[in-house]
């Protein structure tokens, strides 16, 4: 079994619409499309939400559902394994803003689902309290999740040196046992190619790589995913993103000035368990060098990845589809035959879920 890092190599991004966003401010943004996600997530768990289907015929198997919140791939030296928490003990998110990692109960005291302008609130409060805090933590501590990028044996062993008991445990298990983790970025990107290669692996030390769903939302209020794919094909975590692409398109979801509205009515912001809190690490001089040494590596790795998004406008699927051909297929052979007149060879290429 491979032990090579995740990002870059096996977890995969998705990205909103292209040129539209309908808003363009980030917590907004965010704080909608976590509500959404959310929203699936409590379908799944009370066993509502409607299947997939093969030619509108066929259901899809939905056990992997169960997987898609509240899950980390847990390194081991040889082999990984695939953590899933109950719902009972997995009632929070992480909000990551800065390197500075933030817990976040998502229900209130009553149990009700915080509605979109408590959460847009919550992480307004997480944007300012970073911007101010992390000028008073060092750059190894706010680099933590970088180790999730490393080889998986050496990531395995560093968990088991530095995360098994303390404050260093206690964090690590609430950042795994979270019901995804969500990014606040600082950054905007003005082409596709470079947004999508930030959604695929991001600056070093910024995501989580080991958590099922990370939701990355940019200043601009464009965001995207990165997930893990162990537990899950991607049209998995297509169908449940899906739900708050559609939702955007078709109902209200902000005001006149990009601020959520409070069209649900649920749980709100005042009536919350808890404010957000702050995790601790404890970083000393030798896990300073091991994180220092993960973020060379992944910076090396990243700048190794060469991806370049172009926009096809010519013709679609439907074209294809008229010439009663795949258009998977029609992809496959297209990149096949492409790489065979610019190389004169043939080679194993690969086309992903179109």
């Amino acid at each position: 079994m491979s032990r090579s890092p995740l990002a870059n190599n096996s977890n995969y991004y998705i990205m909103d619409h292209c040129y539209w966003t309908p808003t363009t401010k980030a917590c907004a943004r965010g704080a909608s499309s976590l509500y959404q996600i959310l929203c699936v997530r409590e379908m799944i768990l009370s066993g509502t939400l409607e299947p997939l289907t093969i030619r509108e015929t066929v259901p899809v198997c939905m056990e992997q559902y169960k997987r898609i919140f509240s899950t980390t791939r847990i390194p081991g030296e040889e082999v990984d394994t695939i953590q899933t928490y109950p719902a009972s003990k997995s009632q929070h998110i992480i909000v990551s803003r800065r390197g500075l990692l933030y817990r976040v109960e998502i229900l209130d005291k009553n149990g009700n689902l915080i509605g979109p302008c408590g959460l847009q609130k919550l992480l307004e409060w997480i944007v300012e309290d970073a911007d101010l805090q992390c000028i008073n933590v060092s750059e190894f501590e706010r680099s933590i999740p970088v180790l999730t990028s490393m080889d998986r044996t050496q990531w395995a062993k560093t968990r088991q040196e530095f995360f098994s008991d303390g404050i260093n445990r206690e964090s690590l298990n609430c950042v795994e046992s979270a019901i995804l983790f969500l990014f606040l970025d600082t950054e905007a990107f003005s082409d596709l190619s470079s947004r999508a290669s930030h959604l695929i692996h991001g600056r070093a030390g910024q995501f989580w790589f080991d958590k099922s769903l990370q939701l990355i939302v940019m200043a601009d209020g464009h965001m995207g995913l990165n997930c893990e794919h162990s537990y899950a094909d991607a049209p998995v975590v297509a169908h449940v993103i899906e739900y708050n692409f559609t939702y955007e398109i078709l109902s209200e979801l902000y005001d006149s000035e990009g601020n959520c509205t409070d069209i649900h009515k649920n749980g709100t912001q005042e009536n919350l368990k808890c404010s957000p809190s702050l995790l601790q690490w404890e970083v000393n001089s030798k896990l300073s060098c091991v994180i220092d040494s993960a973020c060379n590596l992944a910076n090396k790795n990243n700048t190794d990845l060469d991806l370049l998004v172009c926009d096809h406008e010519q013709f679609g699927k439907g074209a294809i589809k008229k010439c009663k051909m795949s258009p998977d297929a029609f992809i496959q052979m297209a990149v096949m035959t492409t790489h065979r007149k610019l190389t004169g060879q043939a080679a194993l290429v690969y086309e992903v879920n179109s």
